[in-house]
């Protein structure tokens, strides 16, 4: 694997350093540097294993299941926490998948990504996790990838966390002419690795992406996701659908081609939502096998994750280097009529990632502006409604867990929350799994 040093292109926190002398001041900087990965096929499926367990670093997207608590590291693979009791959550290994943005879990089978295959994982025994199959170049569409699987190719550039001191001077000149960029985290779907960081898309809840039955919670800017006997993943521009049959072992159903620069997928009733740079989709599962189009709503270019509740779905429209606009808003989206959505209203933000609702309940990730929480039972007028905020950490994505004693899962910047939102008014801190630098 080669891998070449790119640039510094985001900040994530500043520490001042001052010493008695009054002309002398240091900034400790931990910024993101990327690292262009060229890869084999074949050293690309030999680089998976079940390791010890690491520190967080990445983070991207996260899933829930039968209190486990799954986080993916950003292109390297998947950390695997106890999470029977919340209020401390025990790390036991990590799977090593590289080039892993995304992945879904059912019946004790694992789905995961390498950004060209598709993986299946026996995690039955925690203790000993282990590959059981491999659909090869599932995802070979958007790779310039040739037969020879001993040839390199271009697989992702992957962030990596740096730190160094300097003076402020410098540190002041630097953000000044941009060679220093701020905070932002954008999140793409899992094949856009030539973007920015995508540091989570993970979350979800009550009838959508939540558990069915065996399977798990995935995210609100989730990629995968499982509907009874099917398997449905994005890339750019198509919808894959597997069934996974008695062994589980998933087969290719179809691809189906929908637009251009799809990144999220939420299911609904019988419906799939699909967010993407210029619009929400709507396709329907009235034959499970064959996802069809049933209807879209247009946007200007920006993020965007999606999230239902009754007759309405709640968008949220970001900007950022990887998201192609400037707006940033949730729109209200009146999809009373399947076949003509229609936007009802929209509501200006900081810059809101990931969303999650639990009852009357809107969980917002406001970037950093941090967690929001809002009373929808009256929907148009939500942005008077806010009735928690939790500030001081940058906010991707929330999972809400009614069933789990009321537990909400929010990643972010600087790690993982945990709260109890017994009360959506007053969320209680029950833990937290901080990165390392």
């Amino acid at each position: 694997m080669n891998r070449i040093t790119h640039f510094v292109i985001v900040i994530t926190s500043v520490l001042f350093v001052f010493s008695c002398q009054t002309d002398r001041c240091e900034q400790l900087v931990h910024t993101l540097d990327y690292e262009t990965v060229f890869i084999s096929p074949n050293q690309l499926r030999s680089e998976i294993e079940h390791q010890d367990i690491r520190g967080l670093k990445v983070p991207g997207k996260i899933y829930f299941y039968n209190n486990l608590l799954l986080i993916n590291e950003l292109y390297e693979g998947i950390h695997f926490i106890d999470n029977s009791n919340p209020s401390e959550p025990k790390n036991l290994s990590f799977l090593k998948i590289t080039g892993n943005t995304d992945f879904a879990i059912k019946d004790g089978k694992l789905y995961a990504n390498n950004l060209l295959d598709l993986l299946t994982f026996d995690i039955s025994d925690l203790d000993d996790i282990k590959l059981e199959h491999i659909a090869k170049n599932t995802f070979i569409n958007f790779y310039d990838t040739t037969d020879d699987e001993n040839q390199e190719f271009y697989l992702c550039s992957k962030p990596v966390r740096t730190t160094e001191l300097m003076s402020c001077k410098d540190f002041e000149s630097s953000n000044n002419n941009g060679s220093i960029i701020g905070l932002d985290f954008g999140f793409r779907n899992s094949f856009a690795q030539e973007d920015v960081v995508m540091l989570l898309e993970s979350s979800t809840q009550l009838t959508s992406n939540s558990s069915n039955g065996s399977s798990g919670t995935s995210g609100s800017m989730a990629s995968f996701i499982i509907r009874g006997d099917y398997l449905y993943t994005l890339d750019t521009e198509k919808i894959y659908t597997f069934e996974l049959n008695a062994d589980n072992d998933p087969t290719l159903v179809r691809e189906d081609y929908v637009g251009w620069g799809l990144e999220t997928i939420f299911a609904h009733e019988n419906e799939l939502y699909i967010g993407s740079t210029n619009g929400m989709y709507i396709l329907t599962l009235e034959d499970p096998a064959a996802p069809q189009y049933l209807s879209s709503v247009s946007h200007v270019g920006a993020c965007d994750p999606v999230f239902v509740k009754d007759n309405f779905a709640y968008v949220t429209l970001r900007s950022g280097n990887i998201c192609d606009g400037f707006t940033n808003q949730m729109d209200l989206i009146d999809i009373s009529s399947k076949s003509n959505p229609v936007l009802f209203k929209s509501f200006s933000m900081t810059n809101p990632h990931g969303l999650s609702i639990s009852s009357d309940e809107l969980y917002l990730c406001d970037g950093l502006d941090g967690l929001k929480v809002f009373d929808i039972s009256d929907p148009e007028n939500l942005h008077k409604n806010m009735i928690e905020q939790h500030q001081g950490k940058f906010a991707f994505d929330v999972i809400t867990l009614p069933e789990m004693n009321n537990l909400l899962i929010m990643i972010g910047a600087q790690g993982l929350v945990q709260y109890d939102f017994s009360n959506p008014k007053n969320l209680v801190e029950l833990s937290s799994i901080n990165i390392e630098w």
